[in-house]
């Protein structure tokens, strides 16, 4: 059995939450994992846990706002540069050397934004998972993506980001049909997911917004896209066929990136490192250990 440490680090006037699974064997570089939302939690990539049987550490840990660590009500914490710091402080704090730097969703853009902005030498590669390199890009293809579903529910959404309500049983209906062809695929939904609509996520609500369709929070306009060249080390870009992070979005960021590999999980949607787990950590530990 992997081993196992949790505790907890000091950021600002807040405490984060991390947990380590498996030790790195010679050789072995430890996987840093950056989970989505915001707001989420790292619950969200714990299938990624088998890689440590393999002899290699994962990092998880909970941003600030999200299950374990603190989740003050403050919306002025809710931007990119609070995350950012408080990422270079963990890297401090854990006394990392050198990492592979993964990141899924929201997640995919702390990573992108920190490599871009602060290029900490300690990153040995990038794993940007089912994410984007622009907020108005994203939410132009969900607007797409929701105008695929039956009428009534293609409906409702657009009238929601109109009025600005967003509730009713068909909007509901509606939200939650594009989840199950968008965000996970698996039947019954796991319970990580569940459990993150149960009650109203004031980190996302204040730097995304009330929908994934139209950002209106902190992130609004959010574009690295001319800068995908400043990436200057190895990059795998996952994405999955049925994704919200659609082959359009996947293929700007591969494109933008020199030398980055895109490998596409035809059988999944945004969770492809859980619908199709099997091939997905075949495909992340290869590549994880040819940059080791």
């Amino acid at each position: 059995m992997s081993s196992f440490k949790e505790g907890y680090i000091e950021f600002r006037d807040y405490k984060t939450y991390y947990c380590i699974v498996g030790e790195c064997e010679a050789g072995k570089t430890p996987l840093l994992t950056l989970h989505g939302g915001p707001g989420s939690g790292s619950k969200t990539l714990r299938d990624l846990d088998p890689l440590s049987a393999s002899g290699r550490s994962i990092i998880y840990y909970d941003q600030l706002g999200a299950v374990k660590s603190e989740i003050p009500s403050a919306p002025e914490l809710w931007k990119a540069e609070t995350w950012v710091e408080e990422l270079l402080n963990l890297i401090d704090k854990l006394k990392l050397d050198s990492f592979h730097l993964f990141g899924h969703s929201w997640g995919g853009m702390l990573a992108l934004q920190t490599y871009i902005e602060k290029k900490p030498k300690q990153v040995k590669s990038l794993v940007l998972a089912s994410t984007m390199a622009s907020s108005d890009m994203w939410c132009k293809e969900g607007r797409r993506l929701a105008g695929l579903l039956p009428p009534e529910m293609r409906d409702a959404i657009f009238e929601a980001e109109e009025s600005g309500v967003y509730e009713g049983d068909v909007y509901e209906k509606a939200v939650w049909e594009f989840y199950g062809r968008h965000l996970c695929n698996i039947k019954p939904m796991p319970k990580f997911i569940l459990e993150g609509f149960e009650k109203p996520n004031e980190s996302y609500l204040t730097a995304w917004g009330p929908s994934e369709f139209n950002c209106t929070g902190t992130l609004k306009g959010w574009d690295y896209r001319e800068r995908l060249g400043e990436l200057k080390v190895p990059t795998l870009i996952t994405s999955g066929l049925m994704d919200e992070c659609t082959p359009w979005i996947a293929k700007n960021i591969h494109d933008g990136i020199p030398g980055s590999r895109w490998e596409l999980f035809e059988h999944s949607s945004h969770l492809a490192h859980c619908e199709e787990k099997e091939r997905y950590l075949s495909v992340l530990a290869d590549f994880l250990a040819k940059h080791d």
